[in-house]
């Protein structure tokens, strides 16, 4: 027997890790969600979601119609930036506290939980606080919050963003003035 061959776990670690470089298949591989009958599946990226992940620059406004998961995209996008770059700050921005809570514990925290043991062990939690932040071993953090104003972020999604300008002009102006502001030049709104 060859003592240098690779033992068929290293061979399938390799080949995750090769899998792992690729955004487009971890995003279609690695997560699972909950999917509109509660039941447990894998994330796929649906024509929507393709379609804005696909096209992602630097500020985007993503008009659509109701139910296409861009919610559930983007908390699965920044836990994947939070995942796979070190000292990476996400926000996402809620337009009521009930929705900001059900995002975090139902598809950023629920997605984190159900990662395989490996990728949980290399990307520990160093603070999970059930009022909105999960930090990891990496340094990176993700934060859901109804506004943000402090501190610099690298990918901010600002969930409902019309209905708060409508309901609430003086939160949509803290918004603009604060999270918006708290992503420099060249990361992603």
């Amino acid at each position: 027997m060859n003592s240098t061959a690779p033992t068929l776990d290293s061979a399938v670690e390799e080949s995750l890790r090769e899998k792992l470089a690729s955004r487009e298949w971890r995003l279609n591989n690695l997560y699972k969600i909950k999917n509109k009958h509660g039941q447990l599946v894998k994330f796929r990226l649906n024509a929507v979601q393709k379609r804005v992940d696909a096209g992602l620059h630097n500020l985007n406004i993503v008009l659509k119609a109701r139910q296409h998961g861009i919610t559930t995209w983007a908390c699965i996008r920044a836990l994947d930036i939070a995942l796979f770059r070190s000292n990476t700050a996400c926000g996402l921005v809620f337009h009521t506290k009930d929705d900001a809570r059900e995002a975090f514990i139902d598809k950023i925290l629920f997605a984190y939980d159900e990662l395989p043991a490996s990728i949980r062990k290399a990307r520990p939690v160093k603070r999970r606080d059930m009022n909105g932040v999960l930090e990891l071993s990496n340094g990176s953090k993700i934060t859901v919050s109804l506004s943000h104003r402090s501190g610099t972020l690298q990918w901010l999604h600002i969930s409902e963003y019309g209905r708060i300008c409508s309901r609430d002009p003086l939160r949509a102006k803290e918004i603009q003035s604060g999270a918006l502001n708290t992503v420099l030049v060249g990361n992603y709104v």
